[in-house]
């Protein structure tokens, strides 16, 4: 095990191989396309415009910082809507208790437990024991 450090970022990393001089493969290639822009100052743009003629697909829309930000911003929007839409679409609504569930749920309290009578009656625990105090205040 060696302890280098990174021509391209300068952090020490661990390495067991005595080759490898970069921290990973992305230093390693931002280190090489430095170089070559180094070497070959103007090549670059040459080389993103055959690209984008030969894949006009892949062309990148330029917009400006402000636009950009723009997008973000309504794009986020747009998430969060869709997103109160559904938790609005999920919500179970209260299910009113019959008379006969309540009578079970009196005569079982101290017989069950309280996960025993929310599962009989296809319940919640939550909604079983406030039921329970609601019946408790009017007897």
């Amino acid at each position: 095990m060696q302890i280098k450090i990174c021509p391209y970022c300068n952090k020490k990393f661990v390495t067991s191989n005595p080759k490898q001089k970069y921290c990973s493969v992305s230093c390693r290639n931002k280190y090489r396309l430095q170089k070559f822009k180094e070497a070959h100052p103007g090549k670059m743009s040459e080389y993103v415009k055959k690209y984008y003629e030969r894949n006009p697909e892949k062309k990148k829309k330029v917009y400006c910082n402000e636009k950009r930000k723009l997008q973000k911003l309504q794009h986020f929007i747009e998430e969060n809507n869709l997103a109160r839409e559904k938790s609005l679409q999920s919500k179970t609504y209260k299910t009113p208790y019959f008379k006969e569930e309540d009578e079970f749920l009196l005569r079982n309290w101290d017989k069950l437990t309280k996960k025993e009578i929310a599962l009989k009656l296809n319940r919640t625990i939550g909604s079983v024991q406030s039921r329970y105090k609601k019946l408790k205040k009017k007897n």
